[in-house]
């Protein structure tokens, strides 16, 4: 099957893979009109956007995954000053 490779296969323009599958289960398991997103994803946009915990949801071929919600992009004033602001430096 499929779900069960751990790389991306596109065939006949479809895309098949964990990340994909994780997708899918996340929109077919999430409240309508809102967006569900992975703790990956999550990470990435903490820092631009509102998201409001949801907690772990139980996903075929995944287990219990932790979510979250996407509730819009942050003002300005509120997100987090750069790393210069700080006297830090980036890696």
């Amino acid at each position: 099957m499929l779900e069960k490779w751990n790389h991306t296969v596109t065939v006949g323009g479809d895309v098949f893979g964990p990340t994909v599958n994780l997708a899918s289960r996340l929109e077919t398991h999430s409240e309508p009109g809102r967006i569900q997103v992975s703790r990956a994803a999550q990470d990435r946009l903490a820092e631009e956007f509102d998201l409001e915990p949801r907690g772990p949801v139980p996903l075929k071929g995944f287990g219990s995954v932790p979510t979250w919600f996407l509730l819009g992009r942050r003002s300005a004033t509120a997100r987090s000053p750069p790393l210069s602001c700080l006297g830090a430096t980036a890696p």
